[in-house]
């Protein structure tokens, strides 16, 4: 081989490296865990406890910290074996109907997840997923998709039995019709990841975060998730965007009604108002004024029309104080 060729492919092996290193992330899939569980509780009568103890054997010993701090939050909670007990025994209700389709969750996830991350490298030039884990696992119905922290390290979860359950019971909620696109949820969640490193969010300290955060940030964040979403699967429809198709005949009809109700709390403290986050954002809200998770839906038009205005580029690397003075400003 002569120097020179020596030198080329060296130069080649560098560059791999480096960017390898920068896009170095973890998949973990428990497929294998899961199927193990079913497969045992099905073989023979047993009870509950017989249950929640292969439960723990096959699962939860996989990743213990997993379990406990994200699914059981366990740091948090002094009822968490309560509550594991009630949602075990939910899991265990549905799974008849629902263990298919958490297979099927479990077998495409690498692939379409994969897929996303190939569609945001064409996007962002400077996509970075270092340190980050992107986790299948069973929740036990808690929730089909999340950001945290386990263990000081940051995790994209997916609960594969709530996204079936999820597919399988779309109206479970009223006023819900649920959408599901595994290239659109799974961009969503990942694309947060890659946004909290943008706005430098991961050097702040909860305090600090507190501190400054208004209803403008979860707003600005959600939208830009749903937004991108989009922008990486243009055949989207906007139901699959919202994950609930009837936030098109919900939300969208009245946005400048619901632009008049946010623009009360848009400059509130988002640490200091659950309520009102809960009201916008989660699937909990009991308020008969604003349609279920709204927030996704109206974060995505403001995120739309800022983005317009600005650009993407401009808009992406935002940090707090740019965020709430932004978004502050569009309620005006």
């Amino acid at each position: 081989m002569s120097k020179f060729s020596y030198i080329f492919l060296l130069l080649i092996l560098v560059f791999q490296l480096g960017f390898v290193t920068k896009e170095r992330f973890a998949v973990r899939n428990l497929k294998e865990n899961y199927l193990n569980f079913y497969n045992r509780i099905n073989s023979s009568e047993m009870t509950v406890e017989e249950k929640i103890s292969v439960w723990d054997e096959e699962i939860e010993r996989a990743w213990p910290e997993f379990y406990n701090e994200i699914i059981h939050a366990k740091q948090y909670s002094d009822d968490w074996e309560d509550r594991k007990l009630k949602s075990f025994d939910r899991l265990i209700t549905h799974l008849p109907k629902i263990h298919d389709d958490i297979v099927k969750n479990f077998n495409e996830f690498e692939g379409v997840v994969n897929e996303q991350i190939s569609h945001f490298r064409e996007t962002f030039s400077d996509l970075d997923l270092s340190g980050l884990e992107i986790v299948a696992a069973p929740s036990l119905l808690r929730f089909n998709g999340q950001v945290s922290i386990v263990n000081k390290k940051p995790v994209a979860g997916f609960g594969m039995d709530m996204i079936a359950f999820l597919k399988h019971k779309p109206n479970f909620l009223p006023g819900m019709n649920y959408r599901h696109n595994s290239s659109v949820f799974y961009s969503h969640e990942i694309f947060h990841f890659y946004h909290n490193k943008k706005q430098g969010l991961q050097w702040l300290s909860r305090d600090e975060y507190n501190a400054m955060a208004t209803m403008a940030v979860p707003l600005w964040n959600e939208g830009m998730a749903t937004y991108i979403s989009r922008h990486v699967n243009p055949e989207a429809k906007l139901g699959e965007l919202f994950m609930d198709a009837n936030l098109v005949d919900t939300c969208v009809p009245q946005l400048d009604h619901l632009k008049k109700m946010y623009a009360e709390i848009v400059h509130k403290k988002h640490p200091d108002n659950q309520i009102d986050y809960v009201n916008w954002f989660l699937l909990s809200s009991k308020n008969k004024e604003v349609p279920i998770r709204a927030g996704y839906c109206l974060g995505y038009f403001v995120a739309k029309d800022l983005i317009e205005q600005h650009g993407l580029e401009t808009a992406l690397s935002w940090e707090l104080d740019k965020i709430i003075e932004n978004v502050g400003n569009y309620f005006q």
